[in-house]
């Protein structure tokens, strides 16, 4: 990270990072869950930067998994987690991520 760099700026860079690394994990268990489609379409809404709708779908996607969660299922766990990163992120940096629409 650059000195010139702000907190939120820093802030910023670390919430990519999580976001980045959670998608590629529900990548990779999000086919062995319930509603895989509706990841589907909350990956390809913040593909798109259309944060809000996108954020819903993940939180919808984690609840979704709850069935599983109930069976100790790993990655129904690590599912309902790694949608959870990512919807808290798009929270608490919502107008970082919309930038993506503007660019």
């Amino acid at each position: 990270m650059p000195k010139q760099a702000s907190l939120e700026q820093g802030a910023e860079l670390l919430a990519t990072l999580s976001v980045g690394q959670s998608a590629l994990t529900l990548f990779t268990v999000g086919s062995g869950c319930r509603e895989p489609d509706l990841l589907e379409r909350a990956l390809a809404c913040l593909a798109n930067a259309r944060i809000a709708e996108a954020r819903l779908l993940f939180i919808r996607f984690a609840d979704s998994q709850d069935a599983l969660l109930s069976k100790n299922d790993p990655k129904a766990i690590d599912a309902a987690v790694q949608a959870t990163v990512i919807a808290d992120a798009l929270q608490q940096h919502q107008s970082f991520f919309a930038k993506g629409a503007r660019s």
